[in-house]
């Protein structure tokens, strides 16, 4: 197995255009407790990639953009814009919604805007090629309790309100409430802006990161 890692955004906007292009098609996402992973595979040829319209339309709700948004600024119908999505994805090899679609293609989208996305790792195995970034939520906001960052992650991973009311042996009233408190507290509605308000938030610190000067190590000479 060969890996490498890269710098932020420029791997995972290079999947971006790929899957936007119909160069390759993703065959499984998953995610660990610290990563996102996605597993594709390259096509031979000029591969059928979506319609511009649509993978651009993507792009922006996957960033964050509310549906609603894209909707009223190219008059069309909101289910109209779910269409669009969901016909993108499935050129992309995904079987979902746009509300639902793997947190890594969430982050690709937002590495092609330019979004700082920390390490981002890429190796092969006997199914494809491999993809995987660091989750947005690993460093969540202390003013979520620990019940909010738990639905959180789980809302970060796409999961719906009954696989988190399972999950965590509570009410689906239990979670509602939690998100939106979540919600509430962030200044967001919905699983695309709070991905989106990770990322920026995980964007500004590694920025801030890199602008920090290194101290000089002094030398005391003895006395």
């Amino acid at each position: 197995m060969h890996s490498i890692e890269a710098s932020a955004s420029s791997p995972l906007a290079s999947f971006w255009h790929d899957l936007t292009s119909g160069k390759c098609v993703v065959l499984e996402t998953f995610c660990t407790a610290e990563r996102c992973f996605a597993t594709f595979k390259r096509v031979a040829g000029e591969g059928l990639g979506p319609a511009a319209l649509n993978a651009a339309i993507l792009r922006r709700v996957l960033a964050g953009e509310r549906q609603k948004v894209a909707a009223v600024e190219l008059r069309r119908a909101p289910s109209t814009i779910s269409v669009y999505c969901r016909s993108c994805l499935e050129y992309m090899g995904v079987r979902d919604s746009a509300s639902r679609a793997p947190l890594l293609l969430m982050l690709a989208a937002h590495a092609s805007l330019g979004a700082e996305l920390g390490a981002v790792r890429s190796f092969s195995n006997d199914s494809g090629e491999v993809l995987s970034a660091e989750r947005p939520d690993n460093d969540l906001p202390s003013c979520l309790s620990a019940a909010e960052k738990c639905v959180v992650r789980m809302m970060v991973e796409g999961g719906s309100h009954v696989n988190m009311a399972e999950q965590r042996a509570c009410s689906h009233r239990t979670v509602a409430n939690q998100l939106a408190a979540v919600f509430r507290k962030l200044h967001v509605s919905g699983r695309g802006e709070l991905v989106a308000s990770l990322v920026r938030r995980r964007s500004e610190a590694l920025v801030r990161q890199r602008a920090t000067p290194v101290e000089p190590l002094r030398i005391m000479a003895g006395g």
